[in-house]
């Protein structure tokens, strides 16, 4: 379905000759994208439509039909009467800086392991060969399988949950890092040499920047 044209009437008469019809000229009016971007307020509200749809399921399947029990998934008024009561007795913030603080941890850890790991397998072929099928297969692993595990070694608490989200971020660093060094140029570490650069700086300078996203 093409975007409705605008029409301009053009004369094509040659000065002293004969008049000719005067011929119609289309020219395309401004796609629909280029319109709503023009209009944030737009962009904002089609994207409520879906969370304004699941709003509504939820309150339909549990509060008006009763297909979901309470205790399985309670209403929506239940969940805002929960909030308010948490914030009423001070204990919302509490449980959310408590989260916050586990999350923060378990990314910074697995982040810290996934860059370390990464770059010793993009810099090194011996490595990539000893490390990549076995870290290749625990990748494969789903996340809730690690649950069961996990809480057998290290019982319920917040060991178990901070090495779970420590997990969940090692892997897409770790690949990330390894895939990007593993495309550097090996000729720039050798004009790093030739300039004098050892140790970290040949590393930051041959590898890390060269690898970074621009």
């Amino acid at each position: 379905m093409t975007a409705p044209t605008r029409e301009r009437v053009t004369n094509k008469a040659a000065d002293g000759g004969p008049a000719e019809p005067p011929t119609v000229a289309p020219v395309a009016s401004k796609p629909a994208r280029h319109r709503l971007n023009k209009r944030p307020w737009a962009i904002a509200g089609i994207g409520l439509i879906v969370p304004a749809v699941l709003l509504a399921l939820w309150h339909w399947s549990t509060a008006v039909t009763g297909y979901f029990p309470i205790y399985q998934l309670p209403p929506p008024a239940s969940v805002w009467d929960a909030g308010v009561d948490l914030i009423q007795r001070g204990e919302l913030w509490t449980h959310v800086a408590i989260s916050t603080q586990r999350v923060l941890i378990g990314f910074l850890v697995g982040a810290t392991l996934g860059l370390a790991v990464g770059a010793i397998v993009g810099l090194s072929n011996l490595s990539s060969s000893l490390l990549s099928p076995t870290i290749g297969a625990l990748r494969a692993v789903p996340s809730l399988a690690w649950i069961p595990l996990l809480l057998i070694w290290l019982k319920i608490g917040e060991d178990s949950k901070v090495t779970l989200i420590a997990i969940g971020a090692f892997f897409p660093v770790y690949t990330t890092v390894s895939a990007a060094l593993r495309h550097v140029d090996p000729h720039l570490s050798e004009v790093g040499r030739a300039f004098g650069l050892r140790g970290f700086t040949l590393f930051a300078r041959s590898s890390c920047q060269p690898s970074s996203p621009r």
